[in-house]
């Protein structure tokens, strides 16, 4: 990367579940990609949600 360069992320959820406390937690696949189209990482990501 250098300065000036345009980073957009995406990411799709890949699974939704509820614990047995009644927590809901989703799964995400997340990345980044450079204005080019080349992607510079992809990640996974469990987090819970609250609300």
């Amino acid at each position: 990367m250098t300065v000036g360069d345009e980073i957009s992320c995406g990411g799709v959820v890949k699974r939704r579940t509820v614990r047995e406390d009644g927590t809901v937690v989703v799964e995400l696949e997340v990345w980044a990609d450079k204005q080019t189209g080349e992607r510079l990482v992809v990640a996974e990501a469990t987090v819970p949600l609250t609300g």
